[in-house]
């Protein structure tokens, strides 16, 4: 499940994870090393409402099509 901020309006939907990429990572000043990944998902069971939120609220923050891109998007 993901939640997105209660702010947004959007209940908690259904995800799927199809691939995912460390990008990064640093060293705390405790001396934990913390990993970062980037991660692509398809959402499930998703109405034409729910997907005309999406769009606009996570539109802006993906980079070049990735809506719609998997050849797994139902």
């Amino acid at each position: 499940m993901l939640e997105l901020p209660p702010f947004l309006g959007i209940p908690p939907i259904s995800a799927e994870v199809v691939w995912s990429t460390l990008i990064g990572g640093e060293q705390t000043l405790e001396g934990e090393r913390r990993l970062r990944y980037q991660s692509g998902l398809v959402f499930v069971g998703v109405t034409p409402e729910l997907e005309a939120a999406l769009r606009s609220i996570l539109g802006p923050l993906t980079r070049g099509d990735a809506m719609g891109a998997s050849p797994r998007t139902p």
